[in-house]
């Protein structure tokens, strides 16, 4: 087969892969509103790059952010400059970028050993019902699982010096993506640097080029940001949510097995076969040696072992082992079956086995994907009747973000609870707006307070009690 052919090939699947996809992340993408926490959270930090015209200085209700990089927040904020500030908009550059880790898994997949594996891998990957739930919502957990993949394709059979400055540029933008967690993946980079060196394609000074580009894509917002708050700021960043400062405490076989238990929920319906590839595929890289193989099952620990050793990983931190997991079944299975026979037919029988199976564990969870993929949340209906110049505060910390996003007020909404209620109520001389919910502690408190609006279970009160009398 002529190269032609194979870059014709190569261009169908992968055209297949980015339409098959695109249904599935994008169908109703913007019918339900934001999610309480991360997607609002995010959302309200992208839109106020745009009204800041500050790409450096993240704020998410008027105070600084620190926990993770910029680059998703970037994409978020482009998507708003595009389609204007909505759900679909918060959701898009996700989205998207779902699309894009579908056909890098392909191609990663296809640079491993061929096409059958790539396009098995993207299906697997899809099918896995984690990643497809998380590409449709707003998070960072597809741009690092997607940021983390290029940084293993380029580490595969580099050939070039310019592989050599991709490989360290995707490696920088990985570690803007989603805290430190992909300084796992530093190994990674040691062998291809080498392996360039050591065939005479590069010379030391490449090394050093590679290395300042990675420092010059890495440190702006670093240093800005160390620069206007000093330690407190690489206090939080570095250690509380990059290193996950104190996390490995009490760590032992019950948080490895609720670990296990995530992952289980993550892979869906191939947990067992992952499994059983993972092992397979270790036990066939001994004794072959494979590079690729090794690489891949690298790849996999790297990625894997920081979630192990931590008592707050959840579930949707999980979701960047679906990739090398998805490329190690494929992988497995082909190998397994070109031992056996190296006719034609087999590897047909194979991946039409795999689309089957996709499909059916597509279809197994896909309805109740859409069942509650429709629908504005009573929180986006009553948040912009917000507009007051009084402060405002909430009495329920679960609905914070979605109300600072959909209010979106010039100030904050500030959070109080039924100890520091008094202390509140006399700063603010017993006048100020409220967000509670029905029955909580300040629905049910006897002082004068005037309702405002009611959506569902959610009140906007005024608080207008000057004595600020004690009621609790």
């Amino acid at each position: 087969m002529t190269d032609e052919n194979k870059k014709i090939i190569t261009s169908f699947i992968v055209s297949i892969l980015i339409v098959f996809s695109a249904f599935f992340v994008f169908y109703d993408l913007g019918k339900q509103s934001l999610h309480p926490w991360d997607e609002a959270w995010y959302a309200s930090i992208s839109r106020n790059i745009i009204e800041s015209k500050n790409i450096f200085d993240l704020k998410f209700n008027t105070f600084a952010y620190w926990d993770h990089p910029p680059l998703g927040f970037y994409f978020e904020s482009l998507a708003f400059l595009i389609f204007g500030i909505n759900d679909f908009s918060a959701r898009f550059s996700q989205a998207t970028l779902g699309i894009v880790t579908i056909v890098l898994i392909f191609l990663t997949g296809k640079k491993i050993k061929n096409n059958w594996v790539g396009f098995s891998s993207a299906l697997i990957l899809l099918s896995s019902r984690w990643f497809l739930f998380r590409a449709r919502t707003g998070n960072l957990d597809i741009l690092l699982t997607c940021s983390q993949i290029l940084v293993f394709y380029f580490v595969l059979n580099p050939k070039f010096k310019r592989h050599l400055y991709l490989l360290w540029a995707a490696f920088a933008f990985s570690l803007l993506s989603k805290s430190l967690i992909s300084f796992t993946l530093a190994p990674l980079l040691i062998y291809p640097s080498w392996q360039l060196l050591q065939e005479k394609k590069i010379n030391k000074h490449d090394i050093y080029r590679s290395a300042a580009l990675f420092v010059l894509i890495l440190s702006p917002w670093y240093l800005v940001n160390t620069g206007q708050y000093g330690a407190k700021f690489l206090k939080r960043n570095l250690f509380e949510i990059g290193f996950r400062e104190g996390s490995s405490n009490g760590v032992g076989l019950k948080t490895i097995n609720k670990t296990l238990n995530y992952l289980h929920a993550a892979c869906h319906k191939w947990f067992k076969l992952f499994l059983i590839s993972t092992v397979g595929l270790s036990i066939l890289t001994f004794f072959t040696k494979n590079k690729n193989n090794l690489q891949l099952l690298g790849y996999l620990l790297l990625t894997s072992f920081p979630y192990f050793i931590s008592s707050k990983t959840e579930i949707w931190h999980l979701i960047p082992i679906l990739a090398p997991l998805s490329l190690i079944i494929s992988v497995f299975l082909f190998t397994l079956i070109e031992f056996f026979s190296s006719k034609f037919l087999p590897k047909i029988i194979l991946i039409t086995g795999i689309i089957i199976m996709s499909s059916y564990f597509l279809h197994s969870y896909w309805f109740e994907f859409i069942k509650n993929s429709n629908g504005v949340s009573d929180i986006a209906i009553l948040a912009p009747q917000l507009l007051t110049d009084r402060n405002v505060f909430i009495s329920n910390e679960e609905y914070y973000t979605s109300f600072i996003f959909y209010a979106d007020l010039d100030r904050p909404i500030l959070l109080i609870n039924k100890y520091d209620y008094q202390k509140t109520c006399q700063e603010n001389f017993g006048d100020f707006y409220l967000i509670a919910m029905e029955g909580d502690w300040f629905d049910k408190l006897n002082v004068k307070k005037q309702l405002i609006a009611k959506q569902a279970n959610f009140k906007i009160y005024h608080f207008q009690d000057q004595l600020c009398e004690k009621n609790l």
